[in-house]
């Protein structure tokens, strides 16, 4: 890894802010450090809402919360200040791209080995991380390629490390924003635009060799990471035994798995089942093999982020490489309110076949969508309508079965009474589809 005058140097954000400030690389327009409440209202109506407030030696996005005006401020500052003590402020930019590069040094050089865009992205958690850049000009990816090499010779940087970037799409301008002293998560996708491994070029840099050759392949590379989480419920955690697990594979498919069949993913622990890296001969081609590679991967025991990918991979936006770092949020949210359908929409297609089921078989943490309420209920839903059931036997009615559109068929539960209904989602599908 980087030496410790590098970390000293650029693993603060803000003292990385000043260093690149000093070199006339642009930085967005920000505050010095907070002292306390009274300060930080001071410094917010200086700099002028929305801002973005920061912690200096937090990572992953941890310690970062907009602020759209003073009242928010006044109401969420407090406990901020009290989490992470050293705080600044930056003008928030909605509309952005976010481009890192990936970073080797050796012996006072250092070199750009590729750039990826991380502009897909939730609460400031990368998800989907892809390689070439193509959604910022050539020369605004030149120009940041070439401040992010000043930067690390300007401090001696030894080893790899990542220079981070936001483009604001409104401006055209870009800014950089941070430099993480380490290898990332992400790093895999520069494995496979360039064919180095990057954990042996970090261990021969740090046996006194030079910077390694390499040469980058004509080919577009994207990773998706498969969390333990459950976006119906507002992405919680998960946890518990994976007791079946199927990875995808094939031609240009790369997985690096966290967990195998059989182990727990505990409470306290990352939940990253496993990284899927997908290599196309382009844009289209990556997207393709990320869409097959989602639809191979099979995890059951816990809830996945698989439904929320499947999403990205397909959306407008992303096939027209027009997202930004919010608009994900804000488009899964549309996405969300729309699967919300009437039942008698189901009943009246005639494509509904019912099939008779075990209840006892079928898992009790369910999730299952109200239809009358629009929004999901808790993990425990099926016992929350099993309970219901019971108690109106006459009015209550649960069914399952096989759906079939556009010449999909889908394992569909659901139950409707006199005051609506509700339907289960894909990973509550597949753990029925055993049931029957």
């Amino acid at each position: 890894g980087p030496t410790e005058d590098n970390i000293k140097q650029l693993g603060d954000k803000y003292n990385a802010r000043k260093i690149a400030h000093g070199l006339r690389i642009p930085i967005i327009p920000g505050t010095r450090l907070l002292k306390d409440q009274k300060d930080a209202i001071k410094q917010a109506r200086k700099l002028g809402f929305p801002i973005i407030a920061k912690a200096t030696d937090a990572g992953g996005g941890i310690g970062n919360r907009v602020f759209q005006n003073e009242k928010e401020l006044q109401e969420g500052f407090f406990n901020l200040h009290e989490q992470f003590q050293s705080i600044y402020f930056e003008k928030y930019i909605a509309n952005a791209k976010h481009i890192e590069f990936q970073v080797l040094g050796a012996q006072g050089k250092a070199v750009v080995v590729g750039d990826r865009d991380c502009t897909s992205q939730r609460l400031f958690q990368k998800f989907f991380e892809e390689s070439p850049t193509l959604s910022v000009p050539d020369e605004v990816k030149t120009t940041m390629e070439r401040e992010t090499v000043r930067l690390a010779e300007h401090v001696g940087y030894e080893n790899a490390g990542t220079a981070e970037f936001l483009y604001d799409v409104d401006t055209k301008k870009h800014y950089f924003i941070e430099w993480n002293p380490r290898i990332q998560v992400e790093h895999t996708v520069t494995e496979m635009r360039t064919g180095l491994d990057l954990i042996k070029a970090q261990l021969a840099i740090a046996n006194g060799d030079p910077l390694p050759q390499f040469t980058t392949k004509n080919n577009h590379v994207a990773q998706l990471r498969i969390y333990g989480e459950d976006p119906k419920q507002g992405f919680a955690p998960d946890s518990g035994v994976i007791h079946h697990l199927r990875l995808p594979s094939g031609v240009g498919v790369r997985v690096d798995p966290g967990y195998e069949e059989g182990d727990r993913i505990p409470d306290e622990y990352d939940k990253t089942i496993a990284k899927i890296i997908v290599e196309g001969e382009n844009r289209a081609d990556m997207l393709f093999k990320a869409n097959k590679a989602l639809q191979e991967l099979e995890v059951g025991g816990v809830s996945t982020n698989k439904e929320f990918l499947l999403w990205h991979v397909n959306r407008p936006t992303v096939i027209n490489n027009t997202t930004t770092t919010t608009s994900t949020g804000q488009e899964w949210q549309q996405y969300q309110r729309t699967q919300f359908r009437d039942i008698q929409e189901f009943l009246e297609k005639g494509t509904f076949e019912e099939k008779p089921i075990d209840r006892r078989l079928v898992p009790q943490k369910l999730a299952v969508n109200h239809v009358w309420e629009r929004r999901g209920v808790t993990r425990n839903a099926w016992h929350e309508i099993t309970e219901f059931q019971r108690k109106n036997p006459d009015s209550c009615k649960f069914r399952f079965g096989i759906y079939e559109e556009q010449g999909m068929r889908f394992v569909l539960g659901f139950f409707d009474f006199s005051r609506g209904g509700g339907t289960l989602g894909i990973e509550e599908g597949y753990a029925v589809r055993a049931c029957f």
